[in-house]
């Protein structure tokens, strides 16, 4: 899946789209939140916010941050929803 790219090795995570935007920003911010993000299993977290605010920039550093604490490329799922019609879809 291309939305996954670290799925093919953790250090293509450099090649995703986002996280080549924010390393060629002037300016690059960690978000506080990303240390209250619960990744105990069976948590469940919800990140939400106004359009063009950073929500997938956010995923993206965490998934980062993830891979280079030497979590499984595999186990690491991301899907943009955005891409997705309705939820008949996303349960399909």
């Amino acid at each position: 899946m291309e939305e996954n790219i670290w799925w093919r090795g953790k250090d293509y995570i450099n090649e995703d789209v986002e996280i080549k935007k924010r390393n060629s920003a002037k300016f690059k911010w960690i978000p506080k939140e990303m240390n209250k993000v619960s990744l105990q299993p069976f948590s469940l977290n919800f990140i939400v916010g106004p359009r063009q605010v950073g929500k997938t920039t956010f995923m993206k550093l965490l998934i980062k941050k993830l891979l280079e604490s030497n979590y499984n490329p595999l186990s690491i799922f991301y899907c943009n929803c955005d891409i997705v019609s309705g939820y008949e879809e996303l349960l399909n």
